[in-house]
């Protein structure tokens, strides 16, 4: 009889173990996903650009107005654009922003 109650013990508290290593396993596993999502946050963030203040018809190089000290009140392409094709102007800013 002792074996028997034994095996029955022992029966009963296997799936309070699994149970419980299965919401460690859980539990650890959001967290993962959680450190992954706030680190991957800042790399799938962008920064808004500036929309085309004007009509884009008939305006084709871009920098023919943009090139620094060509126009007074035309803003400048900025530092960080140098050396970019002027094809590449209107995949980040269009007429709506």
């Amino acid at each position: 009889m002792l074996f028997f109650s034994k095996q029955f013990r022992l029966v009963r508290e296997f799936p309070k173990q699994r149970i419980n290593l299965m919401r460690h396993r859980f539990v650890g596993l959001m967290g993962v996903l959680i450190v992954v999502g706030v680190m991957a946050s800042p790399l799938t963030a962008q920064v808004k650009t500036k929309a085309v203040a004007h009509d884009l018809e008939g305006k084709d190089n871009c920098l023919m107005c943009h090139t620094p000290g060509v126009m007074e009140p035309v803003p400048d392409t900025p530092k960080n654009h140098e050396g970019r094709r002027i094809e590449v102007c209107l995949w980040c800013h269009t007429k709506t922003g």
